[in-house]
């Protein structure tokens, strides 16, 4: 696994600086996150799937934050979206029998949706299909405050696993004790710092949808959201429960709303017919090199270092 601290707006520095750049470009599709109200994603990857060949979908990023990085790690895995729905709808009905729902229970509650997705494959093959296409934003705990941090390439469901649980974790909500920990270091949801909230892979990706969830959250100057449910939820009514299946598959459909408009969009088809033909990518020659770091697994952009967890190392 390979970890890397970003900065959104450095990235968006980068990529208006070189418009003359030649290069391919990519289509990243960006996860915020969003708790429970996150199922609205449930729609965007089921519009995907329908409309967009599993060999076209190979050729993206997908990268996610908080509860967004299930629906990236669907889109990356190629996980079939109505067994998502079951995972989602059974973990939902498991949490409406606890009198506290979900609150000090993630990992044997939410966290069992991503313990059941990567079980349908084979850790070698798994590994392989998100390799240079699919990663997680956290925040890690230091002495400074919390300090985003991308994580890829993994090596292992644990590795996996345990990143899951970083990006996810709520201090309290999550478990009373334990924080989960990153290469030695303590890590909570990607939300709680501005450029966690919008992972858009640095310096990798100029063409993405970036889902977000409730604009309650911070979002970097820069930043226009390309998918977005308005009214704006109520931060409390994203931690709320659904109440039944057919309100996990009501929320989806909103989000399949959503995709329908945008991904029919002069602004979604300009620029995926820039990425798809390789013009008009504004990338430095640095991107490239970023870019290429992902897929190699070896980077000299930011602050790498090599990473190593075991599964549930958090203890939650």
């Amino acid at each position: 696994m390979r970890v890397e601290a970003f900065s959104v707006q450095a990235t968006l520095d980068s990529i208006r600086s070189s418009p003359n750049a030649t290069g391919v470009a990519d289509v990243c599709i960006s996860f915020n996150g969003g708790a429970w109200r996150g199922g609205m994603y449930l729609g965007v990857v089921e519009y995907l799937q329908a409309h967009y060949p599993a060999d076209v979908l190979n050729g993206w990023h997908f990268v996610g934050v908080s509860s967004g990085a299930c629906y990236a790690l669907a889109l990356a895995m190629e996980f079939p979206v109505e067994q998502l729905r079951i995972f989602l709808c059974n973990a939902a009905s498991k949490a409406r029998s606890h009198r506290l729902g979900v609150a000090f229970r993630v990992n044997d509650i939410t966290g069992q949706i991503i313990l059941d997705m990567i079980a349908t494959m084979p850790e070698e093959e798994l590994m392989r299909r998100l390799h240079g296409r699919f990663a997680l934003a956290y925040s890690e705990i230091g002495s400074c405050g919390a300090r985003a941090r991308l994580a890829y390439n993994f090596t292992s469901k644990a590795e996996l696993f345990n990143a899951f649980t970083a990006t996810g974790h709520v201090p309290f909500y999550s478990s009373l004790t334990r924080t989960p920990r990153m290469n030695g270091c303590r890590s909570i949801d990607g939300v709680f710092t501005a450029d966690g909230c919008v992972p858009l892979l640095p310096a990798r990706c100029v063409v993405y949808c970036c889902c977000m969830g409730p604009p309650t959250f911070p979002r970097p100057a820069g930043i226009t959201p390309d998918i977005i449910e308005l009214p704006g939820v109520p931060l409390s009514a994203c931690f709320k429960t659904p109440s039944s299946d057919a309100e996990v598959r009501a929320t989806g459909e909103i989000g399949s709303a959503l995709a329908a408009v945008f991904f029919a969009s002069t602004s979604w088809n300009e620029r995926y017919t820039a990425a798809a033909r390789g013009v008009a990518s504004l990338q430095s020659d640095s991107t490239r090199a970023a870019r290429h770091s992902l897929r190699s697994g070896h980077s000299d952009v930011g602050s790498p270092a090599p990473g190593s967890s075991a599964m549930y190392e958090s203890g939650i």
